[in-house]
């Protein structure tokens, strides 16, 4: 098996365990912390994410990208990493200085011992050398000391965090076990890398591609982490547990984003050999599948919000039914640009084209949710993720308008959204049909809206031989037959 599959493996079983302990930890947290302490929790969380890409600037796509290039003489690449730890040591420590007055003078005493706790995680900043394993393609050794690490979490969460009461033992779990992680990859570099000098002319020139590689993460960190700050904010830590509950549902994304992930490359490729009519075809399926995925995720989350969020969390998180629905709206919208991001203008290396229109989207999402928040909390913000959302996709579609049309993937779509209405009203129907509802009646009605769905596309495809979904399944059973 080529180190390519076995990497596509290893990561695949990763990115299942990242979907899948969040989940599972989440009802756990919501019963024994409660949605003020959750909402604490992901409030501090997201502040410190912020100084943790400055901490790490660009490190990690720099890092790969030198290892990967000089992988072939030790030597060199020793030296290139030596130089790359120096850099690394002397940005956390200068973060960590901010970091200190940050704390002491703007954090008020309530909270301030949560950030000290999360002290620890700018300090694996210091020991985090995952880009020498990614550039070296050694991923099996990344996947199982990182896998590892976050079952142990989970296994210290199920068994230490009882209460509310436990909420600094929660914060020293996830503080911890990330820095255990980190500091094994450290010490476990050595098999690999030859002690050298570092050389502190070469450590100079390497905060141009630095702070240039950190925009993107940076940018992407502040949009994910402004609508948890501006909550706690503009409203309450609760509210802020609850939207962080809800957008749960969003790891059905990565479903999406797994088939952009494997296109990438192959579109590259086509692109390059000239190959623009093929590509362009690839890529408006690509769009109409991945639509088709989202407009699923979407009718089943609406399906089965109503009884999902109080029997999964707990009663008292009832509120979030309908931030799942508003997260389960934004999918689609996101599905669109994503889409034309990681498959046409990566592909392309219109870098600047996507960073325009994330920009942008960032600046009506800030804008949207000091309106919103305020007056509607967690549904504000989601309002303005939807709204962030439309206008990075209007603007992606516009910017690719006379090369690809992408209203064919949309309009074939139209058939599909229809099925998920139908599908919604077989599983309330079905709903409606119960005396109680239970933990098994939320299994069955979950079966009802994907076995609905599933076989509504089956039949509306057989009977007008559009087989876009039914082709898909074939083609596997002809690749495994």
């Amino acid at each position: 098996m080529s180190n390519i599959k076995k990497n596509f493996i290893y990561i695949s079983v990763y990115n299942f365990l990242l979907m899948l302990l969040p989940i599972v930890t989440s009802p756990i947290l919501s019963r024994r912390l409660g949605a003020e302490l959750l909402g604490i929790y992901n409030y501090v969380d997201a502040i410190v994410s912020i100084f943790l890409v400055f901490a790490s600037t660009g490190i990690y796509r720099y890092g790969m990208r030198e290892i990967a290039k000089y992988k072939e003489n030790k030597d060199l690449m020793s030296q290139k990493y030596i130089n790359i730890v120096l850099v690394n040591i002397l940005n956390v420590f200068f973060v960590i200085s901010i970091y200190f007055l940050f704390v002491i003078y703007m954090v008020d005493e309530t909270n301030r011992m949560y950030f000290w706790i999360k002290l620890v995680t700018l300090l694996t900043v210091i020991f985090d050398n995952a880009f020498l394993y990614y550039g070296l393609e050694n991923i099996k050794i990344l996947t199982l000391r990182d896998g590892l690490t976050k079952i142990v979490a989970f296994v210290c969460i199920v068994i230490f965090i009882k209460s509310s009461e436990d909420i600094y033992l929660y914060f020293i779990i996830m503080s911890i076990c990330p820095f255990i992680s980190a500091f094994w990859g450290f010490i476990y570099s050595r098999r690999f890398i030859k002690f050298k000098i570092p050389e502190l002319k070469e450590c100079k020139k390497l905060y141009k591609p630095l702070i240039i590689l950190m925009i993107p993460s940076l940018s992407y960190i502040i949009y994910q982490s402004m609508d948890k700050v501006m909550i706690n904010t503009f409203y309450n830590a609760s509210e802020v547990g609850y939207y962080a509950c809800a957008s749960k549902v969003l790891v059905l994304r990565t479903i999406i984003t797994s088939l952009g992930t494997a296109m990438c490359p192959h579109l590259v490729s086509l692109y390059s050999k000239g190959n623009i009519e093929i590509a362009n075809k690839k890529f408006v399926d690509s769009l109409l599948i991945s639509l088709i995925i989202a407009i699923f995720s979407l009718a089943n989350i609406i399906a089965i919000s109503k009884e999902f969020a109080p029997i999964f969390w707990g009663s008292s998180f009832s509120v979030c039914s309908n931030l799942m629905i508003g997260f389960a709206i934004s999918i689609p919208i996101w599905c669109i640009s994503e889409v034309i991001r990681t498959q046409y203008l990566l592909p392309h290396g219109r870098d600047n084209q996507y960073m325009l229109s994330f920009i942008i989207g960032l600046i009506i999402n800030a804008i949207s949710n000091v309106l919103l928040i305020p007056i509607w909390g967690a549904i504000g913000a989601i309002l303005s993720i939807i709204l962030s959302e439309l206008m990075m996709s209007f603007i992606q579609a516009w910017f690719i308008r006379k090369e690809v049309c992408i209203k064919y993937s949309i309009y074939k779509c139209i058939p599909y959204v229809i099925i998920a209405l139908i599908s919604i009203l077989i599983v309330r129907g079905f709903v409606l049909l119960q005396l109680n509802i239970t933990i098994i009646t939320l299994i069955l009605e979950i079966l009802v809206s994907i076995i609905s769905f599933s076989i509504l596309v089956c039949f509306y495809e057989y009977i007008t031989n559009k087989k876009i979904i039914l082709n898909i399944i074939f083609n596997k059973m002809k690749k495994t037959l």
